[in-house]
């Protein structure tokens, strides 16, 4: 997932459209942590946090 990447937020129950990716959290020196991302639930204007692995990536199909 990257900025700018529509996603469903399985906590929320909303869509929501990713404008940051911070650093990892719990990481215990490997590679299991989880990245923190800011985001903007579609339809509002003030920015959230989320756990990315709460995010589901949604595929937007462009028929043009």
């Amino acid at each position: 997932m990257k900025i700018g990447d529509m996603v469903y937020n399985h906590r929320t129950k909303k869509l929501c459209i990713i404008t940051k990716i911070g650093s990892r959290m719990f990481d215990h020196g490997r590679d299991e942590g989880t990245n923190i991302v800011t985001v903007v639930n579609v339809g509002e204007s003030h920015t959230t946090y989320a756990l990315m692995d709460r995010l589901e990536k949604i595929s937007v199909i462009d028929n043009n």
